[in-house]
């Protein structure tokens, strides 16, 4: 069974797909959930897993040596799985800190859509400072959620996103700015020239012909051709390039059954007998070059195909400046292109103005062997975030109350002290001193004829005649 993009639908047909052992190849659900094998024992994919998309999404950082990005993502099965992978790779290289997830609440169905939780939610990332977004929702949320973007100012020359596979450049042409960055699984492989050439020979007649609908038993199919949206004609098969992004992935889901059938077949296996634990068997096992690349499944059921980099450029050009891949980890450069920024500018490196750190943070900008990177300031030291190189150490009589991070400094109450810089407490006054101000260096001693008998004490009290020393 060859079967869509709809995860919920998977979790529907999985116990049945179980009990019966029908193997399911999908050509669009990226969920990393289904990668469970004890869960979906029968599913395997031709897209790559949303996974490999985060690894993607992860690796952009050190490549272009962005310090810290703000991760705002639809909650649910797509968005929250992009965040949850890239959080593991950031929490695995131990640099969770550079990561700061904003999750937006899913409102499917027209009309549903709340505006202003929208813009709440882009006033509190514009709060934290840091200039650089990845956007990871569904086109139906994205979509709408970038029309507020653009009213906000997020997507203007001040800020730099980059935007899930679901929000390519096209999702809002004309308001999506040069400079736009998202990332697409690879899709065309070296055979998609000759799949171009014989979709082009193809007409109506070759389709929906009466000879047609019997030969190819397209009255079986779920969604019948003549409940497309888009009518079929003749004018549908004179260009290759307006065809959805999964087409290449239907296509070869559907020859990795045949391949594994053909397979089988030459072994002497009878067709009745193509099924089950057999026929899942030897698709897991198949390799081949299929139009969208090279097909092979891992253990999982998944395929380890690679990711472009995408850059909407001058011209509403849609180019493929870098492409990710899962095997090396890797992102490479493509030959002869550049990145173009939101900023206006070109280059590999994100611009300065991109490159903010959030408070508690200072960037390594300064010297040959700057790493740019966002570094937690050290214990009794403040940063306001941004492109600040330095912390700033507490004066005496403050402390910084924070292991690491902190973002200001605290000043030493009345009955407190910090004798010294770089404080990360306020330390209470002995007993038999005091301080009764607020940011004291030290506790002054209480003089003849008085006494303090706490801790923290803001003021010494005076004997009674009997107690006078």
């Amino acid at each position: 069974r060859v079967h869509p993009s709809h995860e919920a639908r998977h979790r529907l047909v999985n116990s049945m797909a179980t009990l019966f052992k029908v193997s399911q190849i999908s050509y669009a659900s990226t969920s990393p959930q289904l990668s469970n094998k004890v869960t979906y024992p029968y599913f395997l994919r031709t897209i790559p897993p949303d996974s490999i998309q985060g690894a993607a999404m992860w690796a952009f950082l050190p490549f272009s040596l962005v310090p810290a990005v703000i991760f705002m993502f639809s909650q649910e099965a797509y968005g929250e799985g992009l965040f949850q992978s890239v959080i593991d790779k950031a929490t695995a290289a131990d640099q969770a800190f550079r990561i700061t997830g904003i999750g937006i609440q899913y409102m499917p169905g027209a009309g549903n859509y709340d505006i202003d939780l929208a813009k709440s939610k882009i006033a509190l990332a514009k709060q934290l400072g840091i200039k650089t977004l990845i956007f990871a929702m569904t086109s139906d949320q994205g979509g709408q959620f970038i029309d507020i973007a653009v009213t906000e100012g997020l997507l203007t020359s001040s800020y730099q996103v980059i935007g899930s596979e679901a929000l390519n450049p096209t999702v809002r042409p004309g308001i999506i700015p040069v400079g736009y960055m998202n990332f697409a699984p690879v899709s065309k492989g070296a055979l998609w020239t000759q799949f171009e050439e014989l979709w082009k020979s193809l007409t109506v007649e070759d389709v929906q012909s009466p000879a047609a609908r019997v030969f190819y038993k397209l009255d079986h199919i779920e969604v019948p051709i003549s409940a497309a949206s888009v009518p079929l004609t003749n004018s549908s098969f004179a260009t290759a390039d307006d065809l959805p992004l999964a087409i290449p992935f239907l296509f070869d889901a559907c020859y990795a059954f045949v391949v594994a059938a053909n397979e089988m077949l030459n072994e002497g296996i009878a067709i009745a007998d193509i099924s089950g634990e057999a026929l899942l068997n030897k698709v897991r096992a198949v390799s081949f070059e299929g139009i969208s690349g090279a097909v092979a499944f891992d253990g999982n059921g998944d395929r380890a195909a690679s990711y472009d980099l995408v850059n909407l450029q001058d011209g509403d050009q849609v180019r493929t400046a870098a492409v990710f891949s899962a095997i090396t980890g890797q992102i490479t450069r493509v030959d002869g292109e550049v990145l173009y920024w939101m900023s206006g500018t070109q280059g590999w490196t994100i611009p300065d103005t991109f490159a903010s750190c959030q408070p508690g943070y200072w960037k390594d900008s300064i010297g040959a062997n700057a790493t740019r990177m966002c570094i937690a300031c050290e214990p009794g030291t403040i940063s306001p975030g941004g492109t600040a190189s330095v912390c700033e150490a507490c004066s005496a009589g403050e402390a910084a109350n924070k292991d690491r991070g902190a973002t200001a400094c605290t000043i030493c109450e009345p009955g407190t002290y910090s004798a010294e810089t770089k404080s990360t407490r306020c330390y209470q006054c002995p007993v038999g001193e005091f301080s009764d101000a607020a940011g004291q260096t030290a506790c002054k001693r209480c003089t003849v004829g008085e006494y303090a008998s706490v801790l923290s004490a803001t003021a010494c009290e005076r004997c009674a005649e009997r107690k006078a020393r």
